[in-house]
């Protein structure tokens, strides 16, 4: 007997393709026609549920539950996982279970209403090519879209989106600034905002360099769109006293998305200030979170550690909290040396008698101006933060020209390039372009220095690599040298290339724990005695994982 097969669907536009011409199609079937067990025309067939979002999911989940009764197969496809819908695909789908039949009616009413939303975070989030910003307009929780959309709190779940928090404890979107982005059509010269950001800074703080203005005004940019990219880099001002790290964060701080100066925080305060606000951090005299601290400071460490990434979260008791976030830090020591990994350093200098600025003060004619700056800076986000995180995506073509940073210093410099790139006069967009590729180069070497310093294994074969020259083998045969251990372990001291501290025995430990170098007897005069053996091919190797360190 012929089993008859049936496509379901509720989407009035969409046409199945003509590869599936077996099928009988049903579109928005009423209730009567799927449920009822007396109506023969489901009966013993197979049924195929088409599920186009998961505003589809109850109706789909529900039709299918009554089918099972009816039908002898029913399946459930959720096209907007699959580009090709044929037979074939049709076939090799699995069965719903029966086990929706039994399931109580509560348990299913939860089923259907979980929903594969995406999560966003209700002060600034991005999600498949649209930017989110949370406003309070009128008293009501709002999300104003780059693609000029605005639904309330409650609204989110009916488009298949689920916030962090479903109040907003914080916003500088300013109702008026809402207001003239809907209905005057107003946009941001990006070239022009840049300008008018990096004159506010050149104009109360002193930077030797024109390229560390530069720096700093595309950063502040970047964090009203920063929860577009993977990774947003810390900025880490390192300088002695009144050299005007307190001042450049209070010139920061009212600038950048939801800014917060504070000293010292607590652990609570910073995770409180990250899930409720999305928050610009940043943290003056942040000696606490040098390589020396530790003990108090270890639980704000380690979630400073993780709020680099997008993926940043950090568990207190049973609870998770997310921790991504701009941050900056300054203080006078250097910083830990993961946190240092994340972040960009600015050495800052005292300025002299002759080098002038303005003073700055926070008059109200001055916090009008940076009132007005934010409100450029959200609309800059939102006309053109989706094609920055479009651009950020397709990352490939920025390899070449960024060929001078490896691993961590690409996920730290990528995005503030990509920024550059949405600026539309070619002699701005290069200028920029030109002071991060001179600022990144320097960054660069620092961090192959400090690499060098902190690594063991890339050091002993620096090391090793130059004392090999200036001391002879014992005796060499077939890609093997067999050195005197005194000789080798006093030509490491001389040379400064391990501490006059260590002992013969430590050294002897160390160069076979970390580089396999043996030591085995040998004939010596009229006895044996035990000579370190030098695998020059394996030596070779090591020297080649380890040749951007040792080359720093």
């Amino acid at each position: 007997m012929k089993t008859h097969k049936y496509i379901i669907h509720f989407n009035e536009s969409y046409k199945p393709d003509k590869s599936i011409p077996n099928w009988s199609i049903v579109e928005n079937p009423d209730a009567g026609s799927v449920f009822s067990q007396t109506n023969n025309m489901f009966k013993g067939s197979l049924v195929v549920l088409f599920q186009f979002s998961g505003k589809d999911r109850t109706l789909v989940l529900s039709t299918a539950r009554g089918l099972l009764e009816i039908a002898k197969v029913v399946k459930i496809v959720k096209i907007s996982d699959i580009s090709i819908v044929d037979e074939k695909y049709l076939d090799s789908v699995p069965e719903c279970p029966k086990s929706l039949l039994t399931m109580d009616d509560e348990d299913f009413a939860s089923l259907t209403e979980l929903q594969s939303s995406q999560i966003l975070h209700q002060s600034q989030d991005y999600n498949n090519g649209v930017l989110y910003y949370g406003a309070s307009i009128n008293g009501m929780d709002m999300l104003i879209t780059s693609e000029k959309e605005m639904f309330s709190f409650a609204a989110a779940a009916s488009r298949d989106l689920s916030l962090m928090q479903t109040e907003l404890a914080m916003s500088n979107f300013r109702h008026d600034t809402v207001l003239d982005y809907f209905s005057n059509g107003v946009t941001v010269n990006a070239d022009q905002l840049f300008s008018d950001i990096r004159q506010y800074f050149k104009k109360h703080i002193y930077f030797p360099d024109s390229e560390t203005y530069d720096l700093i005004s595309i950063w502040v940019m970047g964090t009203y769109i920063y929860r577009a990219f993977r990774y947003y880099p810390y900025i880490h001002l390192n300088a002695e006293k009144g050299s005007g790290k307190t001042l450049l964060m209070e010139l920061m701080s009212p600038l950048s998305f939801n800014g917060i100066l504070m000293s010292q925080p607590v652990a609570s305060t910073i995770i409180k200030l990250i899930s409720q606000n999305g928050s610009s951090l940043f943290i003056d005299e942040a000696e606490g979170l040098s390589q020396r601290q530790s003990g108090g400071n270890s639980q704000v460490k380690q979630i400073l550690k993780t709020g680099f990434a997008r993926s940043g979260q950090y568990y207190m008791g049973e609870t998770m909290y997310r921790t991504y976030g701009p941050k900056c830090f300054a203080g006078i020591n250097d910083l830990d040396d993961v946190l240092a990994d994340r972040a960009i350093t600015i050495k800052m200098m005292r300025k002299t008698v002759a080098e002038r600025i303005e003073l700055y003060r926070e008059t109200p004619t001055m916090r009008v101006d940076q009132t007005n700056m934010r409100d450029r800076l959200y609309l800059f986000g939102l006309q053109y933060g989706p094609s920055i995180a479009k651009d950020y995506e397709n990352e490939k073509p920025f390899y070449d020209k960024l060929a001078h940073l490896t691993n961590r210093a690409y996920d730290v410099w990528v995005p503030l390039f990509r920024i550059a790139t949405a600026f539309s006069s070619e002699n701005v967009k290069m200028g920029i372009f030109d002071s991060l590729d001179k600022l990144s180069q320097l960054d660069g070497k620092r961090r192959k220095a400090r690499d060098t310093e902190e690594n063991e294994t890339g050091s002993l074969i620096s090391g090793l690599t130059e004392v090999f020259n200036l001391v002879q083998p014992y005796k060499e045969e077939k890609g093997i040298s067999y050195y005197d251990p005194e000789i080798l372990y006093a030509a490491m001291v001389k040379n400064e290339k391990i501490p006059k501290s260590m002992q013969r025995k430590s050294f002897s430990r160390l160069i076979k724990r970390t580089l396999e170098i043996e030591s085995a007897p040998q004939g010596y005069k009229l006895s044996t005695k035990r000579m370190y053996v030098l695998d020059h091919k394996k030596f070779e190797e090591y020297k080649k994982r380890y040749a951007d360190i040792i080359a720093g």
